[in-house]
C-alpha cells in the first residue's frame, strides 16, 4: 500500500512539473512579444474628486461607492440649478450607475459610515422587490421594518427629526453591478467573483471545505459534454492569464500556492492524502484527454 500510494504521488507530482512547465515555456516564448496585456483603467480616484468639488459647491455631502467603475475621465458638470440636477449630470457618462439621496441615525451621520458599506446598503434595499416588509428576532423582542415607494410629503423634514434622523441627506453614488442586473457577462463575473471572496473570507477551514465539496459535485453530476466544454473553457482563460502575468507576479504566484499546498498536505491524515492523489491523477488523465494529450493522460516516452 505505501509503495502504491508513493508511485501514485510521484505521478501526480511529475504531471504538475509537466504543466508548469509546458506554461513556464510558453510564457518565455511569448516575453518578447510585448508588455503582457494590463486590465482596463478605472478613474473612480478622478471621480471621487469631481464629485467632492460638486458636493461642495452645492452645500451637499457625496459619498461615491469604492466599487464603482468608470472607465472615462470624468468632466466637472456645468452650473447646475439644483443639487439634484448636478448629481444627474455627474453621473450620467457612467455606465452601471445609480444614485439616491440617504438620510441616515444621527449617531451614525456623524460618525459616518465607510463607503463601501453605506453603497452596498443602499443597493441591497433598492432591488428588494416588496411594497414592504418586516423582520422580527424573537430572541431580542425587536423588529426591524421596509416600506418601499412611501411619499415624500410636505413637513418629511420634521418627520425625520422626530425619528432620530439627519434631515440633512447623503448623496450616495453607487454601482449597480452589485445587484447582478445591468453590465456586460464579464462586468458580471468580476462582480461574483468579488463576492465569492469576500464570502470566503468569513469562513472557516471546514465550512469552506464542504462548500467546495458541493460545488465539485455539482460539476460532476454535468454531462459530459458540458464539462469537458465547461473545463476546456476554464483551461485555456487560466492558461491565457498565466502567460500575460509579469514574469515576477507569476513566480510569486506559483511560490504561495506551492507553500499552502505544502502546508495542506503536511497537515492532512494518511488515508485523506491518497485520496486526494487517487482524484489528482484521475482529474489529470482526464485534462490530458481533453486537451488532445496521449491515452491515459502518459506523458511520451
Amino acid at each position: 500500500m505505501k509503495a502504491t500510494m508513493k508511485r501514485r504521488l510521484a505521478c501526480a507530482v511529475l504531471l504538475a512539473g509537466l504543466t508548469c512547465a509546458a506554461f513556464g515555456q510558453g510564457a518565455e516564448s511569448r516575453r518578447g512579444q510585448g508588455a503582457p496585456a494590463q486590465g482596463p483603467k478605472s478613474y473612480t480616484a478622478d471621480f471621487v474628486a469631481v464629485a467632492d468639488t460638486v458636493g461642495k459647491a452645492h452645500g451637499i455631502k457625496i459619498v461615491v461607492d469604492p466599487g464603482l467603475f468608470v472607465a472615462a475621465p470624468p468632466a466637472e458638470p456645468k452650473q447646475a440649478a439644483s443639487a439634484e440636477a448636478a448629481v444627474n449630470s455627474l453621473v450620467a457618462p457612467v455606465k452601471n450607475c445609480a444614485w439616491r439621496k440617504v438620510y441616515m441615525m444621527r449617531n451614525e451621520a456623524s460618525s459616518g459610515i465607510p463607503a463601501g458599506r453605506l453603497a452596498a446598503m443602499v443597493r441591497a434595499i433598492d432591488i428588494l422587490e416588496t411594497g414592504g416588509l418586516v423582520l422580527e428576532n424573537p430572541a431580542t423582542r425587536r423588529a426591524v421594518s421596509l416600506q418601499k415607494n412611501m411619499p415624500v410629503l410636505p413637513g418629511f423634514a420634521d418627520e425625520l427629526k422626530s425619528l432620530r434622523f439627519d434631515p440633512a441627506p447623503v448623496y450616495v453614488v453607487y454601482s449597480t453591478l452589485g445587484a447582478g442586473s445591468g453590465g456586460s457577462a464579464q462586468d458580471k463575473f468580476l462582480d461574483l467573483q468579488r463576492q465569492q471572496l469576500e464570502l470566503m473570507m468569513q469562513m472557516d477551514a471546514d465550512t469552506l471545505a464542504g462548500s467546495m465539496a458541493q460545488a465539485m459535485q455539482m460539476l460532476s453530476s454535468l454531462d459530459p459534454q458540458t464539462r469537458t466544454q465547461l473545463f476546456g473553457t476554464m483551461m485555456r482563460a487560466g492558461t491565457q492569464m498565466f502567460m500575460q502575468m509579469d514574469p515576477q507576479a507569476r513566480t510569486e504566484m506559483i511560490g504561495g500556492m506551492m507553500r499552502s499546498g505544502m502546508e495542506m498536505w503536511a497537515s492532512m491524515p494518511p488515508d485523506q492524502r491518497e485520496k486526494l492523489t487517487r482524484d489528482m491523477m484521475q482529474m489529470g488523465q482526464q485534462i490530458m484527454g481533453q486537451m488532445g494529450g496521449p491515452p491515459g493522460g502518459r506523458p511520451p516516452l
